[in-house]
């Protein structure tokens, strides 16, 4: 196993990674069932994740605005503090204030969703990509098969000033691990904020595809597991499901890894015994 801990940098990110998507899959994978539970009728909840993702997308220059400044840190923190916000809202009606929780849902999307490229372009070696992915998949599967344990325990015991605490230390603990590898990204444009809301609407063929895209991720992972629960009427059994499911993916995601870096090595290999066609290295060989 040492391979997945090729620099000391990598047990942070994925401590980050476990804890993260542990509190993250309150929001994630039951926040819908929870807001269908609490008696939130379906078209609304598609329409507030809908948006969600919209805001998401708007406001993700703020990442780089934010970790320019005051660091990659900065981002986590401001964002789980949303997400808690958010989290709350959840658990003690959502419906009472829609405008304030969907931007307490997009918000923190704008602010995380770059954080894992970002830190895997400054601390990833390219021949261990492969095998990071993978624990990075590993240390999410673990945070949501917890997640879906200890969420399903909060909700069938009617524990929620815990669930929402439990949530929380999480979330710092997140923050901790961040801290200790924290750096500021390079801002090498000041206006990119202007210049993304500039591209999108002048590009909209490729901001539609982006946001088509983006719907099947919110299909995907959100009213998926909703569907799931409507067929079978029972927390419960839906935590169970869902558990198992998450579980069973370990069995093939480091094998996966290994794979990965099996193969870009050899690609390099030939790429550079072929090295005078210069051609070939441009279209085909991995820099």
């Amino acid at each position: 196993m040492k391979e997945y801990f090729y620099k000391s940098e990598y047990k942070w990110l994925y401590l980050s990674t476990l804890f993260y998507t542990f509190a993250n899959s309150f929001i994630d994978i039951f926040g819908v069932v929870m807001l269908y539970k609490n008696g939130m009728p379906l078209y609304m909840i598609l329409f507030i994740y809908g948006l969600r993702f919209g805001v998401m997308g708007l406001f993700s220059p703020l990442f780089l605005k934010v970790s320019s400044k005051s660091g990659i840190a900065s981002c986590a923190i401001l964002a789980n503090l949303l997400k808690i916000a958010s989290s709350y809202m959840i658990q003690n009606g959502a419906q009472n204030n829609i405008l304030l929780f969907i931007l307490l849902m997009g918000l923190p999307g704008a602010l995380r969703n770059p954080m894992p490229d970002a830190n895997s372009s400054k601390y990833v070696e390219t021949e261990q990509r492969g095998r990071y992915n993978s624990m990075q998949s590993v240390s999410k599967i673990c945070g949501q098969a917890l997640a879906s344990v200890f969420v399903a325990w909060g909700v069938t015991s009617d524990n929620n000033v815990l669930l929402l605490l439990i949530i929380s230390i999480v979330f710092l603990l997140d923050y901790l691990c961040l801290g200790i590898i924290d750096y500021r990204p390079k801002l090498t444009n000041k206006h990119i904020f202007k210049k993304t809301i500039k591209y999108m609407f002048t590009n909209m063929n490729n901001y539609e595809l982006i946001y088509a895209l983006k719907t099947n991720h919110i299909i995907e992972r959100l009213f998926a597991p909703l569907y799931i629960y409507l067929i079978l009427q029972d927390f419960v059994a839906f935590t169970t499901l869902i558990t198992v499911s998450l579980l069973i993916q370990i069995v093939t995601v480091l094998l996966i890894g290994k794979l990965t870096d099996k193969n870009l090595r050899k690609n390099q290999l030939y790429c550079n015994s072929y090295s005078n066609l210069h051609y070939y290295n441009i279209l085909i060989c991995p820099k």
